[in-house]
C-alpha cells in the first residue's frame, strides 16, 4: 500500500495512471451510452476493438515504452546541477573533509597499515571519532546527491568500525594503547580482528571513492 501511495504521488506516474483511468472510464461510458441508445453498430465496433488481437511484440513494445518513458523523464529532470554558490559550498566541505577532518596522512594512513592482532595508540582514533561526531551537523552535508551518498557510506563504515573497537578492545599495559584482550579464546580474537580488518578496508575504499569522485565532480 505504501508503494502504491508513492507511485500515485509521483508527478510522472500519477499522470500516466490518471490518463489510463480516464481512458477506461470514457470507454465504459461510451459502451453504456450505446447500449442505452440501442446503437448496434457502435457496440459492434467496441466489441471488435476490445477483442482485436495484437501481435506479442507490439504488446511488449507498448509495455516497455510505458515503463521506460517515466523513468527516462525522471532521470532527465532530477539530474543535479550546480550553480556558483552551491558549487562553492560543496568544494568547501570537500576540502574540510580531506584536509582537516580526515586527511590522507592521518587516521586513514594508519588504517591502511594497521594490523589489529597488535595493540594501537588510542589517539589514532581521534580523527575518525571527530568525523563520526559530525554526522548530524546540518552543515556537514553535500548538496550533490552522489557525493552525499558516498559520504554516508563512509560514515556508516566508520560507525561500524568504532562500534567494534568500543566493544572488543581495552587498555593494554600501556594506558595509551588498546588491544583485543590476549586472554580471550583464539577463535574469538580472530573473529574480532577479521571484523576490524574488513571494516577498515571499507573505510579506506569509501574514502578513496569520495576523494576520486569529489575531484572529478567538483573539478578540483
Amino acid at each position: 500500500m505504501k508503494h502504491l501511495k508513492l507511485i500515485w504521488k509521483d508527478p510522472v506516474w500519477s499522470k500516466v495512471i490518471a490518463t489510463v483511468i480516464v481512458g477506461i472510464a470514457t470507454y465504459i461510458g461510451c459502451v453504456i451510452l450505446a447500449q442505452f441508445n440501442h446503437d448496434t453498430t457502435t457496440i459492434a465496433n467496441f466489441t471488435k476493438l476490445w477483442t482485436f488481437n495484437l501481435p506479442l511484440w507490439v504488446v511488449a513494445i507498448i509495455v516497455l515504452t510505458t515503463i521506460l518513458i517515466p523513468i527516462v523523464y525522471k532521470l532527465c529532470t532530477s539530474a543535479f546541477k550546480y550553480d556558483d554558490h552551491t558549487l562553492e559550498l560543496d568544494k568547501h566541505l570537500f576540502n574540510k573533509i580531506i584536509n582537516t577532518h580526515l586527511p590522507a596522512n592521518g587516521s586513514i594512513d594508519w588504517l591502511r597499515g594497521a594490523d589489529f592482532h597488535n595493540g594501537f595508540r588510542i589517539e589514532n582514533m581521534d580523527e575518525l571519532d571527530g568525523f563520526e561526531g559530525r554526522k548530524n551537523d546540518p552543515h556537514f552535508e553535500f548538496l550533490n546527491p552522489k557525493l552525499e551518498e558516498i559520504k554516508k557510506r563512509l560514515l556508516g563504515a566508520v560507525e561500524n568500525f568504532s562500534a567494534i573497537i568500543g566493544l572488543n578492545t581495552f587498555p593494554a599495559n600501556n594506558p595509551n594503547f588498546q588491544e583485543v584482550p590476549r586472554n580471550w579464546e583464539q577463535d574469538q580474537i580472530e573473529d574480532v580482528v577479521r571484523s576490524l580488518h574488513t571494516e577498515k578496508g571499507k573505510i579506506c575504499d569509501e574514502y578513496d571513492n569520495l576523494v576520486k569522485s569529489g575531484r572529478r565532480i567538483l573539478k578540483m
